[in-house]
């Protein structure tokens, strides 16, 4: 913008940045277990943060989740967050021990 190239931030999206423009670049998302691998790699401790946030995953389907992450190495799962209750933390940590029996 200060070359006057483009007038906005808009507009260098719509121009250069967008897909299929010449400076777009695709983005790599690892998948969940790819996103442990390298966090735990990288000397971290990976967390899943807002669960109860998932709104199209019922709660067998969040547990199932869990469970995945878990085998792959998944360590913590959020409890604390601002919107959360009394009870949406409860249900946090009984996921949190899921597959550990």
């Amino acid at each position: 913008m200060k070359k006057k190239y483009v007038s906005s931030v808009q507009e260098a999206f719509d121009k250069y940045l967008a897909e299929g423009r010449c400076c777009y670049v695709e983005r790599i998302m690892p998948t969940p277990e790819e996103a442990i691998h390298l966090i735990k790699n990288s000397g971290g401790i990976p967390v899943l943060a807002h669960l109860m946030l998932y709104k199209k995953l019922d709660s067998s389907q969040k547990e199932a989740l869990v469970r995945e992450l878990k085998e792959a190495g998944l360590i913590g799962i959020e409890t604390y967050y601002n919107t959360y209750t009394g009870r949406t933390r409860i249900r946090c940590r009984t996921c949190k021990t899921v597959g550990t029996h």
